[in-house]
C-alpha cells in the first residue's frame, strides 16, 4: 500500500507532466500561429508587389494600347519620333491648339455680343434722351401758349 506522501508525490509528478505537456502544446500552438502569420505576411507582400508591378506597368500598357505602331523602331531618332510618348505629346499639343482656337472664337463671340448689347443700350439711351427733350419742348411750348 502506498503512503500518503507517495500519493502526493505521484500527484505532483502527474501535475508536472500535465503542465509540461500543456506548455509543449502552447509552444506548438504559438509556433503554428507564428508560421501562419509569417505566411500571411509573405502572401500580403507578394500581393502588394504584384499591385505595384501592375500599377507601374499600367501607363506603359496604356501607351502601347493608344499607339498605332506596336513595333519598336531600330535607331534612336526614329524611336524619339515614333515613340508612344512623342505621339501622345504631339496629340496633346494638337488638342491644346484646337482648344485655344475654340476659346479664341468663343471670346470673339462674347466680345461681339457685349458690343452689340452696349450698342443697343446706347441706342436706347439716345432714344430716351430724344423723348425727354421732346417732352421738355412740348412743355415749354405749352407754357408759352398760355
Amino acid at each position: 500500500m502506498m503512503s500518503l506522501a507517495d500519493d502526493r508525490l505521484a500527484l505532483v509528478q502527474r501535475y508536472m507532466i500535465d503542465a509540461e505537456e500543456a506548455e509543449a502544446r502552447a509552444r506548438a500552438a504559438l509556433d503554428k500561429a507564428g508560421a501562419q502569420a509569417r505566411a500571411a505576411a509573405e502572401e500580403q507582400a507578394q500581393r502588394d508587389a504584384g499591385r505595384k508591378r501592375r500599377s507601374a506597368e499600367l501607363p506603359r500598357v496604356e501607351a502601347a494600347a493608344n499607339s498605332r505602331e506596336t513595333h519598336l523602331p531600330v535607331d534612336d531618332n526614329a524611336a524619339r519620333l515614333t515613340s508612344p510618348t512623342a505621339k501622345q505629346e504631339a496629340r496633346a499639343r494638337k488638342v491644346l491648339a484646337n482648344a485655344e482656337k475654340r476659346a479664341a472664337k468663343e471670346s470673339g463671340r462674347v466680345a461681339a455680343a457685349v458690343e452689340k448689347r452696349e450698342a443697343r443700350e446706347r441706342k436706347a439711351l439716345v432714344k430716351a434722351a430724344v423723348k425727354r427733350e421732346a417732352r421738355q419742348r412740348e412743355g415749354l411750348e405749352r407754357s408759352f401758349k398760355r
